[in-house]
């Protein structure tokens, strides 16, 4: 254990200040592909534990500058993996699943995707790709919109009163709303088309299969 420590301890706090450097500095270049890039990647680089290089400089912008576009940007990925929780739930006849699906959306809207990435995210790439091209979308919308998070809070639905801006509701406050919800229904509908892809294709495997037969 102590190896590790002294290996893969430096090793992963270089690689997060390097990503987050790196990310910021795409984020400066262009807010849009920046947007893209921060929602359709976050809950991945949440995962993998080279997130916490991000909380310093998240906190530096809003005691600074007295805003951060970067977190608002994060917490539609919540959003995104709580339509991948909704769109699972969907897709599944089993009782069981439905329900644990329906939980885990409630959980990520309460700003807890953990749930939905372990016990369906996870379980095919295709679930989490459908959670990243969501985040991706809608992070892509709010940082062309310049979309900005006033407060620190968290995630989900209690993230909605940090986009407040102090002068007045703004952009922030509406396209937030608008993209967490961009962010929702496309994730839970690329989770269902799964099903009519991943039966399409077994049906094809099939016809071939009896083709070949004969």
């Amino acid at each position: 254990v102590p190896v590790a420590w002294l290996v893969l301890g430096p090793v992963m706090n270089i690689l997060s200040s390097l990503l987050s450097k790196a990310v910021m500095g795409i984020f400066g270049v262009s807010p849009l592909i920046g947007g893209i890039v921060i929602g359709a990647c976050w809950q991945l680089v949440v995962l993998l534990g080279l997130h916490t290089a991000f909380i310093p400089i998240l906190m530096n912008n809003l005691f600074s500058l007295g805003y951060d576009p970067v977190n608002a940007i994060m917490g539609l990925s919540v959003w995104a993996f709580a339509g991948v929780a909704l769109g699972y739930a969907l897709k599944n006849k089993d009782q069981e699943k439905k329900s644990m699906g329906l939980g885990n959306m409630v959980s990520a809207l309460c700003g807890v995707t953990e749930p939905t990435i372990y016990s369906i995210a996870l379980t095919n790439i295709r679930l989490f790709a459908a959670g990243m091209i969501g985040g991706g979308v809608a992070g892509g919308i709010l940082g062309a919109l310049g979309g900005k998070m006033y407060v620190y809070a968290g995630d989900g639905i209690f993230r909605i009163p940090a986009m407040i801006n102090p002068k007045g509701i703004d952009i922030s406050f509406y396209g937030f709303i608008i993209c967490a919800v961009v962010a929702f229904a496309i994730a839970a509908i690329l989770m269902v088309l799964t099903v009519f892809i991943n039966l399409t294709a077994t049906l094809l495997g099939k016809y071939f299969q009896r083709r070949k037969n004969q």
